[in-house]
């Protein structure tokens, strides 16, 4: 089970408690990678006035590295990580409406 990051985080985005509802989830192994992955690149949200707009993909060679995920892997982590970053992006900005 995944377990949520502290409030205090999440306050300095702009959320409140009752954004969310019951936050544990599962997580299916075939993607526990991609969700490492995504975890890892917390911190690499690029903002602009607008607010978030992506995640900053430079860093992802340290990221492969440090994480250990296999060349053969990270074709199908990407796409994975796309996806989270566009739902992510989505939520977030359906927040400002």
């Amino acid at each position: 089970m995944f377990d949520p990051p502290d409030w205090a985080g999440r306050a300095a985005l702009g959320f409140e408690p009752e954004d969310f509802g019951d936050e544990r989830f599962e997580v299916w192994p075939d993607n526990w990678q991609a969700v490492g992955v995504f975890s890892a690149m917390r911190s690499q949200w690029r903002a602009g006035m607008g607010g978030f707009y992506g995640l900053d993909f430079n860093v992802l060679p340290e990221i492969w590295q440090r994480l250990k995920v296999s060349e053969a892997d990270r074709d199908e982590v990407f796409e994975s990580l796309l996806l989270m970053e566009g739902s992510a992006l989505k939520f977030m900005h359906s927040k400002k409406d």
